[in-house]
């Protein structure tokens, strides 16, 4: 039985280093997000296939399934939601086990998954909120063609601010040559 084991470790340990081989071959980004190892990005981006398929994070979060689905009719209002589960599975499954890793090493999304838990909501719940901050930022990777890179708040407010003055600066020049 032990050797069994042992054996059917030893393949699964040959097919991530071939599915780790042919991914290095092919130009992603997706191994730079902590948590998405090379068996993980090679799923998902089977199963996302050619990105330009989706115009909005939106359309791509609807074909993972994580979207929620709305049980309303005439006045009634239903309070229990639950995701759609409209897409693929495997991505789906991919997504789930990519945010169950993440989670651990990236401290913005397990801060974000603790914040969720303590504002009262199931781990299920959490968890698929902070699947859908992971596969928005695996949408933007994947659109952009570049690594991730941790964003921290701060520099986020200072883009935005600096946003804001060159918009300012921009229509202060317009307003002068007009």
């Amino acid at each position: 039985m032990l050797a069994q084991i042992a054996h059917l470790e030893t393949q699964v340990a040959e097919v991530d280093a071939v599915a780790a081989e042919l991914l290095a071959g092919v130009e992603q980004h997706l191994t730079s997000i902590p948590g998405v190892g090379p068996v993980l990005a090679a799923t998902i981006l089977a199963e996302i296939g050619d990105i330009d398929r989706f115009p909005r994070l939106t359309a791509l979060v609807a074909y993972a399934g994580i979207d929620p689905s709305v049980f309303e009719s005439g006045d009634f209002k239903g309070t229990r939601q639950h995701i759609s589960k409209r897409g693929s599975p495997y991505l789906r499954r991919a997504l789930y086990l990519a945010t169950h890793s993440a989670q651990r090493q990236n401290t913005d999304l397990g801060d974000y998954l603790q914040q969720k838990l303590r504002e009262g909501k199931s781990y299920k719940l959490a968890l698929v909120a902070t699947s859908h901050k992971l596969l928005a930022r695996m949408y933007v990777v994947l659109k952009e063609g570049r690594p991730f890179e941790v964003r921290s708040g701060e520099r986020r407010a200072h883009r935005k601010r600096r946003e804001q003055s060159e918009d300012l600066l921009s229509l202060l020049r317009n307003n002068q040559q007009g």
